[in-house]
């Protein structure tokens, strides 16, 4: 079983979905070895793929595949906003804050040092996604790479205790999750799901379901929580 990664050479999703619909439907495509120049041939049958990651700067023109993708594998869609003016780049998403309207969950990268002039740091996205929101949860990964001289274990790359660079996690601010079950269940349900899933944000999870259990499945937060006790005994529940 292979995880598929679609793909880091080019933006599938926004150009070429129906290339990709096609190749999956033929059960396979061929790839070229950037080194050698070769080609060989990868495997897109639905028993020989776990999962998929697709690599993009605008997946609104592949959202039907995958909402396809989601009935058979799980997949990740690796979206990278740059804020890059129109002239530069006529085919991606807008960076406004309109973006934001449907969005329940960011996993975005930050910098707590700047690497160039004029960069956005930590603190300038954490007000920002605050103002529009989102709360944050954690950090992460944290990468701290060296000051030279001093190397440790001869890593160039691992560092001492400097953090230069993480991904910060933002969900919907639970505050608003009231709301939000009223208006849009679906969307708390969705939070629900990324939270302990993906991240095994289980105390998020635990809100989110008592929202959407009040507007759509009464119980449905208590047999979480029952289920997730019994899981661990470290964790407890208190009225």
């Amino acid at each position: 079983m292979t995880i598929i990664s679609a793909s880091y050479k080019t933006d599938i999703p926004a150009f070429y979905g129906d290339w990709f619909r096609a190749r999956r439907m033929a059960g396979s495509c061929e790839v070229c070895n950037a080194w050698n120049g070769k080609t060989f041939r990868v495997s897109l049958r639905d028993e020989n793929c776990s999962g998929f990651v697709f690599w993009t700067r605008n997946a609104k023109p592949f959202l039907a595949e995958l909402d396809r993708t989601a009935r058979t594998h799980p997949f990740v869609a690796q979206y990278t906003v740059t804020g890059y003016p129109r002239s530069l780049e006529r085919s991606v998403v807008t960076t406004d804050a309109a973006a934001l309207a449907d969005t329940v969950a960011i996993q975005v990268e930050v910098s707590f040092l700047p690497i160039y002039k004029g960069q956005p740091l930590f603190a300038n996205v954490d007000t920002f996604l605050r103002e529009h929101g989102f709360a944050f949860h954690t950090m992460v990964g944290l990468e701290s790479p060296p000051f030279r001289p001093l190397i440790k274990d001869a890593d160039p790359n691992r560092g001492f205790a400097l953090v230069i660079w993480s991904n910060a996690l933002y969900f919907r601010d639970t505050t608003g999750f009231a709301n939000l079950a009223r208006e849009n269940p679906d969307a708390v349900l969705k939070i629900a799901i990324l939270a302990h899933e993906l991240y095994g944000a289980f105390d998020p999870a635990a809100v989110a379901l008592q929202h959407y259990g009040a507007a759509q499945h009464q119980g449905l937060a208590t047999a979480y929580t029952r289920a997730l006790t019994i899981a661990d005994p470290t964790i407890t529940a208190k009225k």
